[in-house]
């Protein structure tokens, strides 16, 4: 049976090639991150639904605003899927889920909680994986929808 530890997610490499085109230096890098995170915040302050685009990225990217000391919200995370889907470096977690999110965006299904994920050659099953973003705390609590 697939499961989302068979997804294909970039690999660390071709990130890395792409975030060094936005930053060059650690501190930018950090920046980067910084301003990503209260860039998505800022946007689910707007639209509670957003995190719905980021699909499989989002406990990652929840994770690292959780880190970042914005505890609003909630602190419930996904943490087997967020550990599948994220990098060594935060900025490269961020980057991929902005990337899928764009992809959602250009696909207009933004707020569609179903994601269907491709999945390695190597999986017993290659249908694509469904994964159905929810986050209960923002769902139900936090913000507007």
């Amino acid at each position: 049976m697939t499961t989302i530890i068979d997804t294909i997610i970039p690999t660390e490499s071709v990130l890395s090639s792409i975030l060094s085109e936005i930053v060059n230096s650690n501190v930018e890098e950090t920046n980067y991150v910084i301003n990503a995170l209260e860039n998505v915040v800022n946007l689910l302050n707007k639209d509670g639904k957003t995190y719905i685009s980021y699909g499989p990225w989002w406990p990652a990217i929840k994770n690292l605003i959780i880190e970042n000391g914005n505890t609003n919200l909630g602190q419930v995370v996904e943490s087997d899927v967020a550990q599948i889907y994220s990098y060594s470096r935060p900025a490269l977690t961020i980057l991929a889920g902005i990337m899928y999110s764009a992809s959602r965006l250009n696909d207009h299904v933004v707020t569609d909680p179903y994601h269907y994920l491709d999945v390695s050659q190597s999986a017993d099953d290659t249908e694509h994986y469904l994964y159905v973003s929810t986050d209960e705390s923002i769902d139900k609590y936090q913000f507007p929808h």
